[in-house]
């Protein structure tokens, strides 16, 4: 909104003042919209690097789980006819890829609580937790820094080509600007020269016109002069036309609406330009020349992916070190049959629920 604000302001401004080149330049490359669609297009191909990257971002990863089932069952060893089962999980851990090819899971933690109303289980609920590092190497597919980063290496070199476009079509936008406004000028100054044509041609007809009176010329002379200034009257109009149509395509070149009233500064100065030796031309317009740097990053882009793809037609061969630790714990079981399986085994450590098994976790053992 502010933006528009002082937009409007400047423009108001230019009623009273007139447009530069350097102002012209200015409000072409704010409103001009193969401007705004470049550069939208290069801010896009930069979080695609960002995005590439992501590759090698730490990422944790949670996940909580229930079930509660029953089923109809003909068993001796439950009520009802039916087995209430229920099962609570909790998993988070944090895992990562290398540029090296190398992916890991750090501190996977789960923790499971198991319920059951069965008779022949002789704890419930039951608490299983576990622990484990794991790394994987690729030793053939994905395997190196190279073959991992191309992807960022495109993505950079995509980069770099719209970056390429954006300065070329910026430099398109002030040469066509200072095109149509050198053209204005020219106009301008064509007006004032066919003004001051109908002026001078206006002014013989006055003398003309004395001089027939006193006898001092013919009557074609008069005749002559008053068909030169329908002449230039025509000329004149001519030159407005073209004036008018040059500033309205300078509006439109720079954004500013038709019905704005604009005038043109057609104060012209030398430019002092740069000498270049004429050997040099050749290499200069090479190096310099956008297409031919795009098409370099296009061919090297291509290399590249000879390179990726090729390394995709290997077989994967990975080597995996995995530490892991287990802890179990729970409670006894309420509906355990113990008329009929005897009283059952549990070791007191494992009778005080969820702490017997984060402490077995906890001891390592």
């Amino acid at each position: 909104m502010i933006k528009k604000v002082l937009l409007f302001t400047f423009l108001l401004t230019l009623t009273a003042a007139s447009i530069t080149l350097d102002s012209s330049i200015e409000l072409a490359l704010k409103n001009d919209k193969r401007i705004l669609l470049q550069e939208a297009q290069l801010q896009s191909s930069r979080s695609l690097i960002k995005e590439s990257k992501g590759i090698y971002d730490i990422s944790f990863v949670s996940e909580i789980s229930y079930l509660d089932s029953t089923t109809p069952s003909t068993s001796a060893f439950v009520s009802n006819n039916t087995l209430g089962e229920k099962t609570t999980s909790y998993k988070f851990g944090f895992e990562g890829y290398l540029p090296t090819g190398t992916s890991y899971n750090f501190f996977d933690f789960g923790l499971e609580k198991s319920e059951t109303d069965l008779g022949t289980s002789a704890m419930s609920p039951v608490w299983n937790s576990d622990l484990s590092f794991r790394v994987t190497q690729n030793l053939l597919k994905d395997f190196g820094v190279k073959v991992n980063d191309i992807k960022i290496l495109i993505a950079k070199g995509n980069s770099e080509i719209s970056k390429i476009e954006f300065e070329r079509v910026v430099s398109l936008v002030i040469l066509d600007t200072e095109t149509k406004y050198w053209n204005t000028v020219y106009t301008k100054k064509n007006l004032e020269l066919a003004l001051s044509s109908l002026k001078l041609a206006e002014d013989i007809v006055k003398k003309n016109r004395i001089e027939v009176e006193v006898g001092t010329l013919p009557k074609v002379a008069l005749l002559q002069a008053e068909s030169e200034v329908a002449f230039r009257k025509v000329e004149h109009i001519r030159a407005e036309n073209l004036y008018q149509n040059s500033i309205d395509v300078l509006k439109l070149s720079i954004g500013i609406p038709i019905e704005q009233n604009i005038t043109i500064d057609s104060n012209i100065s030398k430019k002092v330009l740069k000498k270049i030796d004429p050997n040099e031309i050749e290499a200069i317009a090479i190096n310099n020349r956008p297409e031919v740097k795009q098409e370099s990053i296009k061919v090297a882009n291509s290399k590249q992916l000879v390179e990726y793809y090729s390394n995709q037609l290997l077989p994967d061969l990975d080597i995996e070190g995995l530490i892991s630790y287990s802890g179990l714990g729970g409670s006894r079981n309420s509906n355990y049959s113990s008329a009929i399986l005897g009283s059952p085994r549990i070791a007191s450590k494992y009778d005080n629920g969820y702490s017997d098994s984060i402490s077995s976790l906890e001891s390592l053992e």
